[in-house]
């Protein structure tokens, strides 16, 4: 329960302003362009990472294809392997939110006048 909270604590402070930088830096005629791309983007971004952390946490179980998760780990008893299957796909979650950060990071001050990573002007 609180791993969920901090979730919902960590989206709450970071949702909000990081739509309000994207819809700021964008002129007021093309908001609802931008708003509708990064809606998309999210929409996007949700559904290929619970195909691809799926996709991970099956990968571990050895039932033929087309038989159905539950059917499988009642079947073999391999709920454990799921879960060890469920901890690698947590832990590659956990390295693609590391490296997104680390590039947000290093992009965040790049072309803005006065910042370090200022190109421009020279």
């Amino acid at each position: 329960m609180v791993g969920l909270a901090l979730i919902g604590l960590g989206l709450a402070l970071f949702s909000t302003p990081n739509i309000s930088a994207i819809l700021g830096s964008v002129a007021p005629d093309r908001l609802s362009l931008a708003s509708a791309v990064l809606g998309t983007n999210r929409f996007v971004g949700q559904a290929l990472s619970v195909a691809l952390l799926g996709a991970i946490a099956v990968a571990q179980l050895s039932a033929p294809a087309g038989v159905s998760l539950t059917a499988q780990i009642a079947a073999t008893g391999e709920a454990a392997t799921f879960v060890a299957g469920y901890r690698w796909a947590l832990v590659v979650g956990a390295g693609i939110a590391a490296a997104a950060a680390a590039a947000a990071m290093v992009s965040a001050n790049r072309g803005r006048p006065g910042l370090p990573g200022d190109t421009q002007g020279d």
